[in-house]
């Protein structure tokens, strides 16, 4: 019968410390060719027996596939090399130097990884991820016509690995509320799927942070973004007209990465008197397109004609000054931002 444990981290280390497991085990096994494992034999049977272990859990998907994700603490210093040797033959000075070393291979108190037991058919393996990158995959048949590997070291960490899933296993059958609940508390972001806070994305990626200069007009424009409460549209639409509200937008662009102290990449011509342009010249100069000679820039015609491809994307930011007359009585002005990094640009530029 499982015993029902507390589910922390000194749960986790007791389990690996158990069967003598660390991330470096798991980097050493993601180390073969290709990243897969192919087993035979006794580990075949090993293997096997562990999956029959995951049955008890459920299902992801179909009925052959089974995970859970398991946290792995890194190497203590004694376990990562021999120190002593290594000072002694004078790659490296001291121990202080060796423990710099230490510190920068292995700067995570823990590793997360996900762990699938999947079946189909004849065809047995047990994928080790982070939802992103596969480490390794430990299989009965191999995608790439190969043999059975044959390392002493790696078959001892394949055992280890089989030891320790069982023990996770028996807690997870325990106190399987016990388990998630530790999993959603403490699970990196990173590593997760779905929908995220602003406020955790921050602080995950400082540079995200959304910065603009009038929040109060800033969150009452998303609010009347979202519910759906705008200017009457314009009845036609003109090259003249939308150059005027490029204009705009794009000093708007312009004024915020000066504020970002970004401004060598915007266009720049000091001997173009810039508040004496025309919108149409502005454009012109700013999107090297000739529209008065190309086009009517009078003709709501012509402007359809001219409103293809980037015309009215900013720099390269991908951040676009569209126009759109779908599901209006008209025309307006649309803000089309492809970038999540740029959130805080857009909003400065639809204040604008």
């Amino acid at each position: 019968m499982n015993e029902r444990k507390i589910i922390d981290r000194k749960c986790f280390r007791d389990l690996t410390k158990e069967v003598g497991l660390t991330t470096l085990d798991l980097e050493a096994l993601g180390e073969n060719h290709h990243r897969e494992i192919v087993v035979e034999g006794n580990l075949l049977e090993r293997m096997i027996e562990t999956q029959c272990q995951f049955e008890c859990l459920a299902v992801i998907g179909d009925e052959e596939c089974r995970g859970f994700y398991i946290e792995v603490p890194r190497p203590t210093p004694e376990d990562w090399t021999n120190a002593e040797e290594l000072i002694a033959s004078g790659e490296y000075s001291s121990m202080d130097a060796y423990l710099s070393d230490w510190f920068a291979f292995n700067p995570m108190e823990t590793l997360w990884f996900y762990v699938t037991s999947r079946k189909h058919g004849n065809n047995r393996s047990i994928y080790v991820t982070d939802r992103k990158f596969t480490h390794f995959v430990i299989s009965n048949r191999s995608s790439y016509n190969e043999k059975e590997f044959d390392n002493a070291c790696c078959k001892e960490n394949l055992t280890r690995f089989f030891d320790f899933l069982d023990l996770m296993i028996g807690v997870i059958v325990a106190d399987s509320d016990g388990f998630n609940e530790y999993v959603a508390n403490n699970l990196p972001y990173q590593q997760r799927t779905g929908r995220i806070s602003r406020k955790n994305l921050v602080r995950i990626v400082p540079s995200l942070k959304i910065d603009v200069e009038d929040r109060e007009m800033t969150v009452k424009a998303l609010e009347d973004s979202i519910q759906g409460r705008s200017l009457s549209p314009m009845e036609t639409m003109t090259i003249r007209k939308y150059c005027k509200f490029y204009r705009i937008a794009n000093e708007a662009y312009k004024a915020c990465h000066r504020k970002r102290g970004i401004g060598g990449h915007i266009n720049k011509d000091s001997k173009r008197d810039f508040p004496k342009m025309s919108d149409v010249t502005y454009y012109k100069y700013m999107k090297y397109v000739d529209v008065e000679n190309l086009y009517n820039v009078d003709s709501q015609e012509d402007f359809i004609r001219f409103a293809t491809d980037h015309y009215g994307e900013l720099g390269l930011s991908r951040l676009n000054i569209l126009t759109s007359n779908v599901q209006y009585q008209g025309w307006k002005i649309v803000i089309s931002n492809s970038y999540s990094s740029n959130v805080g640009l857009a909003m400065e530029v639809a204040v604008s």
